[in-house]
């Protein structure tokens, strides 16, 4: 997507692991869409961060992510 280029290597410089939802856009997708998609994330992630303690639904997630240490930003 747009900003993968950039978010690579934003996250190569502050050793983090960058998300980036790709969710549907205006106008074949009306609101609130959009919103639904990135939800859909961030339930996603509080799945990989509750299994991370037993088997991990992504277990390069699971391991390589501190889920104790998480910035939202959107």
């Amino acid at each position: 997507p747009f900003y993968h280029t950039y978010l690579n290597k934003v996250a190569k410089e502050a050793k983090v692991i960058c998300v980036s939802v790709d969710y549907r856009r205006a106008p074949e997708h009306r609101l609130p869409a959009a919103y639904d998609d990135c939800f859909d994330v961030l339930e996603w992630l509080a799945r990989q961060a509750e299994a991370a303690e037993g088997e991990p639904i992504d277990p390069w997630l699971a391991c390589h992510a501190d889920f104790s240490n998480v910035f939202v930003a959107g």
